[in-house]
């Protein structure tokens, strides 16, 4: 009885063995057919792909290239703060700096101002020093009474009390200018640890900045105007959108 039992599972075990192997090959057979289906339209696929890389150059990036991405002050503050720039190198005027204000106007609900921005005069300036610290970017005109103060956060951290400090400097200046912002910049728009109570405004380079540049250079193509900063804005977008999900990432950790 045992011996009848023991040549039933080998067959059994034989049988199943077997199907393995017939499975196995109709699997294969299978996959042969259909590489052989698939190969010929795959070389087509890799040839259009070539194509499109050589007229678009999708992965070429100056800043990427330089390993420039990663420099706050150097390359961040000082590209924002050339774009805000009336007389900037893009020499779009106050192209950049118009789109900008509009957007901070929305946020800060501010009435637009009575008086054209074409020929005001602003001033620009980076790492502008205070009492109690430099800011990274002021954008300040006292026709129109705007100071904007933007604190630039891409991967240093905030030192102890430091947008109150820079609020206070703001009030300081009340008696010149009545439009007053104190932006808090930050690739995902994540909220200040220094602001001790003080009211600033919260902008992220992944929707707000992006929402002006993409805005200024839509402009700038329907004139066909100024091409290699239409070429510099779309990289430097490309840069914003890496830099945001990197940090987005790392914040979640």
């Amino acid at each position: 009885m045992k011996q009848t039992a023991k040549v039933e599972i080998e067959s059994f075990l034989r049988r199943y063995a077997a199907a393995r192997r017939q499975e196995h090959l109709v699997t294969a057979e299978e996959l042969i057919h259909w590489w052989q289906d698939v190969q010929p339209q795959l070389g087509s696929l890799l040839e259009a792909a070539k194509d499109r890389r050589r007229i678009a150059a999708p992965d070429h990036n100056l800043f990427r290239l330089f390993e420039l991405q990663n420099d706050e002050e150097g390359v961040h503050s000082r590209l924002l703060a050339d774009f805000l720039d009336p007389d900037g190198s893009h020499g779009q005027g106050y192209l950049f700096l118009a789109t900008f204000l509009k957007h901070l106007e929305q946020r800060q609900q501010w009435e637009p101002a009575k008086r054209l921005l074409e020929g005001t005069l602003w001033q620009i300036e980076t790492e502008r020093g205070i009492e109690h610290g430099r800011i990274d970017i002021v954008a300040s005109c006292r026709q129109l009474g705007y100071l904007i103060a933007i604190e630039n956060k891409v991967y240093a951290g905030e030192q102890e009390g430091q947008l109150f400090r820079y609020h206070q400097w703001l009030e300081s200046q009340s008696r010149y200018y009545d439009r007053r912002c104190l932006v808090f910049l930050t690739p995902t728009g994540r909220a200040a640890t220094s602001h001790q109570g003080c009211p600033y405004l919260r902008m992220s380079y992944r929707s707000n900045i992006a929402e002006v540049l993409r805005a200024a250079e839509t402009h700038m193509a329907a004139y066909m105007a100024a091409p290699h900063v239409r070429a510099t804005v779309q990289q430097y977008l490309n840069i914003i959108c890496e830099l945001s999900d990197f940090r987005e990432m790392d914040d979640e950790d």
